[in-house]
């Protein structure tokens, strides 16, 4: 029956009276559809179109008070189902009614709605614009509740475009504003994001002691959601900090909460938190459980930013069991939802992971093909430099090793350092022992450098420099050396396990090689 309205809402004969007719028949749809919500998200996905033409034959008739009253159920279905930008255009209308019907309350509402989609969509530099102007004319209202919000607003926004230093100034003057009002539900929000932004400054123990305040008025108001939220955001401040016994205590509180309110948003960022602590913990099994979880709520809400950024840590946990195939079908997964949504950094990290995992399963090609792509998105990743060379070397293309390495050398320093070691590995696997020497000490020179300025990259200067010293057959310092490396690297990193496989092939390979290809296999579980 509702698409005969839509149909009539299009009809060349439409007059003020049937569109107006169309808009209040969809204004009851809207607020049905909020009522039997497991079918609704389905369901405005079909109707969208047909409630935008709506609006827009509202518009071009002017009608204010319509257009209003459209919009605010709009915008209430859309952010229950979170579909991010495509409220702005909802938003634009809506503020264009508010203003024809002079209505500045309103107006200030929407501007800020604005604010806060842009900021969403990655429009940082318009979403403080808008952000400002709410807060004008909040300030020109005297609306101390709306100067609030403006304000914290405003306040996400900085912290956004990194400013973090002026975002906690808002957040404070936003706090001491709900004080004021004794508004203590905008007071546990205010304080959540104030603790948000001292998190994001490093400041992590600062972040926990605003959490908890923020828990304590929670739970002083039996507010359960707001309470979920508080114990959440104590568990990821804990496990920031490494501190994974508290983490783990804090979160599942948190998702004891979410499933009792069947608040399936929290249950998986919950999840998700659970895993990555018994990550930390070394239980890969109980962090699979719960990853896939996770992924199973994500699915279930239509969430694909957090369906694939699941996928990937699911993908990390299978390539620590040592099931590579299994990781490869996640990343490539995540990689297309990635490409679905044109988030970029994540594509470019998702195709690195995925390169790793091929060289580790001798897909050289595919290998290759992966750092390829990585490397025309951000030509100076010297990492994907480093493996898309073994992966040439692997499959036997050593004018395209020398082309890839001699360009390297010339490049920035950390880079150099790679190349030394490939073209080492290179000369070793040919037997060509005194030239692979020269570059393996050429390789040491360069990493007793970089070491001074990219502490940072030190776990992967320390496996270079591990390669290197096998290379001069240097065993014992070697292998002490790789231990180091290895304790130290990030735990999302996949070690590339081609070097020490193609010395381990050659037909003289270093004393102990064996010894270290079994060191590196076992980051992975193999």
């Amino acid at each position: 029956m509702h698409r005969l309205v839509y149909v009539h809402a299009q009809s060349m004969k439409t007059t003020p009276d049937m569109i107006e007719r169309s808009a209040a028949y969809y204004l009851a749809w809207l607020a049905e559809q909020n009522v039997h919500s497991p079918t609704a998200n389905a369901s405005l996905d079909d109707e969208l179109a047909h409630l935008m033409s709506v609006l827009n034959l509202c518009h071009t008739r002017q009608l204010w008070d319509t257009i209003h009253k459209l919009a605010l159920a709009l915008d209430d279905a859309l952010t229950t189902w979170d579909y991010g930008s495509d409220n702005i255009d909802i938003y634009i209308a809506g503020l264009a009614a508010a203003q024809a019907l002079k209505d500045r309350s309103a107006e200030c509402a929407w501007i800020g709605n604005l604010g806060i989609a842009y900021a969403k969509s990655g429009q940082v530099e318009a979403a403080v614009g808008y952000h400002q102007q709410a807060l004008s004319v909040a300030r020109e209202l005297k609306d101390r509740r709306n100067e609030a919000e403006a304000l914290d607003n405003l306040a996400i926004a900085l912290r956004a475009g990194g400013h973090l230093e002026m975002a906690i100034e808002h957040h404070q003057q936003a706090l001491m504003i709900a004080r004021e009002l004794n508004e203590r539900h905008s007071e546990i929000v205010f304080l959540s994001n104030l603790a948000n932004t001292y998190t994001e400054l490093g400041q992590v123990k600062v972040g926990i002691a605003w959490y908890q305040e923020s828990l304590k008025i929670a739970r002083e108001l039996k507010a359960r959601q707001d309470e979920g939220a508080s114990l959440g955001n104590i568990g990821a401040a804990y496990l920031r900090l490494g501190h994974i016994e508290p983490a783990v205590q804090y979160l599942q509180q948190a998702l004891e909460i979410a499933r009792e309110l069947k608040d399936r948003r929290s249950e998986g960022a919950s999840l998700d938190n659970l895993a990555i602590a018994f990550h930390f913990l070394g239980r890969f099994d109980r962090a699979i459980e719960y990853h896939q979880q996770a992924l199973a709520v994500a699915r279930a809400l239509k969430d694909r930013r957090n369906e694939g950024a699941w996928l990937g840590n699911l993908g990390l946990m299978y390539s620590l069991m040592g099931s590579l195939e299994t990781a490869i079908e996640c990343y490539q997964q995540a990689l297309e939802i990635a490409r679905e949504l044109n988030d970029q950094r994540r594509e470019v990290g998702w195709l690195y992971r995925l390169g790793s995992l091929f060289s580790n399963v001798q897909r050289y090609e595919d290998a290759a093909q992966a750092f390829r792509n990585v490397l025309e998105m951000y030509p100076n990743d010297f990492r994907s430099y480093d493996r898309l060379a073994y992966a040439y070397l692997a499959l036997n293309q050593r004018t395209k090793v020398r082309y890839l390495v001699e360009q390297q050398v010339d490049a920035q320093s950390v880079n150099a350092v790679n190349a030394f070691v490939c073209l080492g590995v290179s000369a070793r696997q040919e037997n060509r022992i005194v030239e692979a020497k020269e570059y393996f000490e050429m390789a040491l020179a360069s990493i007793v450098k970089e070491a001074e300025y990219h502490t940072n990259l030190l776990a992967d200067l320390l496996e270079k420099k591990a390669l290197a010293l096998l290379g001069l057959e240097q065993a014992d310092q070697a292998i002490v050396i790789l231990k180091e490396a290895l304790e130290q690297k990030d735990p999302n990193t996949i070690i590339d396990l081609t070097p020490y496989r193609l010395l381990v092939e050659a037909s003289t390979p270093p004393e102990r090689i064996d010894e270290a290809y079994r060191l590196a296999k076992a980051t992975l579980g193999l």
